[in-house]
């Protein structure tokens, strides 16, 4: 007997490593990533939380957090300027 069947729903795979999406350009006409709102992020980690799925834990984000912080910036701008997202995010 099934008992939840609203509850799930079935994901189609995608086979792409991208995800494609397009920028809302109406609201936000130039999105930058700044360093200091991504360093102020990672300073708020929670390093007493288990790991994510990944299997990274949190505290080693917030101790290489000023090694992260120009990689992630890049990252995270370049993803945006490209309109693309890595499936795994």
């Amino acid at each position: 007997m099934i008992f939840f069947p609203s509850v799930f729903t079935v994901e189609k795979e995608l086979n792409s490593s991208y995800i494609q999406f397009e920028p809302c350009h109406s609201v936000i006409k130039q999105l930058i990533f700044n360093e200091q709102i991504i360093l102020d992020k990672l300073n708020k980690i929670n390093i007493t939380k288990s790991p994510e799925p990944d299997g990274l834990h949190p505290r080693i984000l917030y101790e290489l957090r000023y090694e992260l912080l120009e990689p992630l910036t890049i990252l995270f701008q370049s993803s945006y300027q490209l309109g693309k997202l890595l499936d795994d995010w």
